[in-house]
């Protein structure tokens, strides 16, 4: 009998992504929506001036987004978006 070996969680989340790209002209608004509640457990939002400031991915996803510029991981394994100064 074969045995599957653990896929490490980086290469199934650039998997995601990359499948992603490929199919996002063919996908429909729900189903991107889907891949987002796969990839991100929470969001944190500043409703006064309307703006995203973190995200906390899923555990798979933690390593993509982790290497993404912009993003400062914090002890509470959220992901802050840097804000960029115009």
């Amino acid at each position: 009998m074969l045995e599957r070996v653990p896929e490490p969680a980086l290469n199934r989340a650039a998997r995601t992504l990359l499948d992603l790209r490929l199919t996002s002209e063919s996908t429909t608004k729900e189903e991107r929506k889907d891949l987002v509640h796969i990839m991100i457990q929470e969001v944190g939002v500043d409703v006064e001036i309307k703006r995203v400031l973190w995200v906390k991915a899923r555990p798979d996803y933690e390593p993509l987004f982790s290497i993404l510029d912009g993003m400062r991981h914090d002890a509470d394994r959220r992901f802050w978006i840097e804000r960029l100064e115009a």
